[in-house]
């Protein structure tokens, strides 16, 4: 990556502990949104940043990462001088002009403990110790958001610092209500209900090729809905937000077609119905993980520590998996894993499309 305005080759570094991007010519800085959020100690400034980018016009200054013009933000608060920022809303990024980034987040002060006293070295050390015991910065639990200990103790990710919205996502919540609301009646006979309005491969024509699109809102069981619905509210919420609501619609149809002809061509149970919002739900995940790579997710790995990973990383390992389980399926295995890896390649190739083009962010 290069300087916007100099060109000189930007270097990896550090400020208050969280890494980011200088030019070594101008001093000026280029960091994720994540990153902006750690640095303010609170997500207020972050926000607002992002908040304004939605509705700023674009400036003349290029985003080093991808090379397109970045929306040009002017904060102005009380008692604190105006800072023009430069936000890439596809990458996430930021590009603080030189003395912008301390002059919004001053550096944390440093006292030398050589100066100090034996007993204030012996009380600073017992508060470090405290610290590393304490619940990591950032992570949910220590802003109050205890009922995310649930699905992470069922082994779901837990999204720590995604981008705020500028709309409500009414698409994901009616898919929400819609899911719930098919299963109440047919939870008392799934295997009719299923066997009915399931999608089959060997019988796609079925009800003039309708199970296609009926399947998409069958689940097997309680646990499969609860679970569906929770990756397409964390997940779904942010990639409305980004398509606005007609092009996500469009998304979820496109996803979820691929997603069953994924299964039907691949998968060798041709004649067992398959249900359930996974395979387009795949495809939001993967659109989630190309519009905002660098989104911490937290996960609790075997009860004993919180793993943070970045979302791309998160949707790769995911990825694998999916591969890895597919190589395995037979006959009589409950999960349709090619229907996950259609839907997941077609919401990529979809985002990554939209990244090139810039055409997202359509209201409606």
């Amino acid at each position: 990556m290069r300087c916007p305005h100099c060109q000189t080759k930007l270097t990896r570094g550090t400020y208050r502990k969280k890494i980011l991007f200088r030019c070594p010519e101008c001093s000026g800085s280029f960091l994720t949104l994540s990153a902006l959020r750690g640095l303010s100690g609170s997500r207020q400034f972050a926000n607002a940043v992002w908040r304004n980018a939605q509705s700023a016009p674009h400036g003349h200054v290029l985003c080093p990462e991808c090379g397109r013009a970045m929306r040009q933000v002017v904060l102005n608060a009380e008692k604190t001088p105006v800072i023009e920022l430069d936000v890439c809303m596809r990458c996430q990024m930021v590009w603080f002009d030189p003395k912008e980034l301390e002059s919004s987040i001053p550096p944390e002060e440093t006292v030398s403990r050589q100066e100090l006293p034996a007993k204030a070295r012996e009380l600073l050390a017992l508060h470090a110790v405290k610290k590393c015991s304490a619940p990591e910065a950032g992570s949910p639990f220590e802003s109050g958001d205890y009922w995310k200990l649930l699905p992470a103790l069922l082994g779901m990710p837990v999204e720590e610092d995604a981008p705020p919205l500028s709309q409500l996502p009414v698409v994901t919540w009616s898919l929400i209500l819609i899911c719930a609301a098919v299963h109440l009646p047919a939870a008392g006979d799934l295997k009719q209900v299923i066997g009915g309005y399931g999608f089959i491969p060997n019988q796609w024509l079925r009800l003039g090729g309708l199970t296609i699109i009926t399947s998409m809102f069958l689940h097997g069981s309680w646990p499969h809905l609860i679970g569906n619905m929770y990756f397409l509210a964390v997940f779904g919420d942010n990639v409305e937000n980004e398509f606005g609501r007609l092009k996500y619609i469009a998304l979820i149809l496109f996803c979820g077609l691929a997603a069953a002809a994924a299964h039907a061509v691949l998968d060798p149970r041709g004649d067992v119905p398959c249900v359930g919002a996974s395979g387009f739900i795949s495809g939001i995940i993967a659109c989630y993980a190309v519009f905002f790579p660098m989104v911490k997710l937290g996960f609790l790995v075997r009860f004993l520590f919180w793993l943070r990973l970045p979302a791309w990383a998160a949707f790769l390992l995911w990825m694998v998996f999916q591969l890895v389980s597919a190589s395995f399926v037979q006959s009589a295995a409950e999960t349709a894993y090619f229907s996950h890896i259609g839907g997941a390649i077609a919401g990529a190739a979809v985002a990554l499309v939209c990244r090139r083009t810039g055409k997202r962010q359509i209201p409606g």
